[in-house]
């Protein structure tokens, strides 16, 4: 016998009325159902009861599907019929059917569940020409293939848009804890899956529809992962939905960067590094990878957008900002969000001390009047701090020139508050030529 949950909603606009659930055409299985209490899972009342929902009301069920003959490689997609005497459902497949895979012996049984960075079950590609994606997380619970080990399952991953022709390009990689890939990127992958061990994937879905967009239409436009053994069965699949806007109905760039510091993540090779965006009062963004020491300074090149290593960067009114693609696949990309270290309200005598650098001669001090003096890479370093900013009292940004080297000329600087009372705050300086981060003795 297979179990499965199923939900019953009725629209807000009228009540469901004598309602049962059956199974569908030429299933493999009978179908019986038991109503669950309210709120547990616990069955109440009889054998596959009549039952009436209130206007936007629900019902949850268990479905008891008892095979009576085998499935073929592909499966068979059980919808529970449900129909009412003033309504029916208009099924979805992924969405409210179970895939059945019925044999003559035991076999694998694999469990699959798909996300996506939205968290409500969409890959919502940001524009056109642009890249989204969605991951999953696969487990066998029941007997191997026979190909491999005991209990494991030589195991095919594909992706495709089911019966609808999509302008997608899809791609597919099994993916690490860090949600690095560690096999090529490709249409399929394959992968031995030991028992009861979890795997885990990610698909890119890149939008190709030149500008034109996919309409969000969650019944029809869909993205599967399907999970097959060494014998072509499928034995899982997932799915989420997909949208993509019409060029004409992009969201607006910001008409300004707001200012403050953003928690961003950027590609370092093939794994993303968290790094800080300060967007300081003159709209410039400086960028601090704390991890690799790497500082540096971005013009605005207009109001909402910037340009940095040859990659557009941008602030949209939903209040992100991103530099490259959605998924940062390139050098140097990063998107992120703002800080809430923005909001707190912090004074120059709050940040007054010692500063220094690992590996570097020399040292800058700040006073409690946010003077700034001292050396760095034999430089003489002179400064003022700015008032703090109404717009983000905790960006304290300052001005500094360096004197007396090549590296001479005129830098910007912000102080990076730390995440909690036992960290340090750092003092990042920038300009054109160089960088650097100088952490509190």
């Amino acid at each position: 016998m297979i179990t499965a949950f199923l939900s019953v909603v009725s629209r807000s606009s009228s009540p469901a009325q004598s309602c049962r659930i059956t199974a569908p055409a030429g299933a493999p299985a009978t179908l019986g159902y038991r109503l669950l209490e309210t709120g547990s899972s616990n069955v109440v009342g009889p054998q596959d009861p009549l039952f009436d929902i209130p206007n936007g009301g629900s019902l949850s069920f268990v479905l008891a599907m008892t095979p009576v003959s085998q499935t073929g490689a592909q499966g068979f997609e059980f919808v529970p019929v449900i129909t009412c005497e003033n309504a029916s459902l208009d099924p979805i497949v992924g969405v409210n059917s179970v895939l059945l895979t019925i044999g003559a012996a035991p076999g694998p049984d694999i469990l699959s569940i798909s996300a996506t960075p939205s968290g409500d079950g969409v890959i919502r590609i940001p524009g056109p020409g642009r890249t989204q994606f969605m991951t999953a997380a696969a487990i066998n619970i029941g007997a191997g293939d026979g190909s491999a080990g005991a209990g494991e399952v030589t195991l095919s991953t594909s992706v495709d848009t089911g019966s609808a022709v999509l302008p997608l390009s899809l791609e597919l990689c099994q993916v690490n804890a860090a949600s690095i890939c560690i096999t090529p990127r490709g249409s399929s992958v394959s992968s031995t899956m030991p028992a009861n061990t979890p795997l885990y994937f990610a698909v890119f879905a890149r939008d190709t529809s030149a500008g034109s967009g996919i309409p969000f239409d969650p019944a029809n436009a869909r993205v599967f992962m399907r999970f097959a053994d060494t014998s072509g069965t499928i034995r899982s699949a997932t799915s989420a939905a997909v949208t993509a806007p019409a060029a004409s109905d992009l969201p607006e760039i910001g008409s300004s960067l707001p200012t403050g510091r953003w928690s961003v993540l950027r590609r370092n090779g093939e794994t993303l590094t968290r790094s800080h965006a300060f967007v300081l009062r003159d709209g410039n963004v400086l960028i601090s990878d704390e991890a690799s020491q790497i500082t540096e300074l971005v013009p605005l090149e207009t109001l909402g957008r910037f340009v940095m290593h040859g990659h557009d960067g941008v602030w949209t009114n939903t209040g992100l900002i991103r530099l490259g693609q959605a998924w940062a696949e390139r050098d140097g990309e990063f998107w992120g969000i703002r800080d809430h270290r923005s909001d707190r309200a912090v004074s120059w005598s709050d940040m007054a001390g010692d500063y220094a650098i690992a590996a570097a001669s020399g040292g800058i001090t700040i006073s409690a009047s946010g003077g700034i003096s001292g050396s760095l890479a034999g430089c003489i370093v002179s400064g003022q701090g700015h008032a703090p900013n109404a717009g983000a009292p905790g960006l304290l940004d300052a001005s500094i020139t360096l004197m007396s080297c090549s590296l001479s000329g005129h830098y910007q600087a912000v102080m990076d508050l730390p995440a909690n009372e036992n960290g340090a705050a750092a003092l990042v300086i920038a300009g054109e030529a160089s960088g650097w981060r100088l952490v509190a003795d």
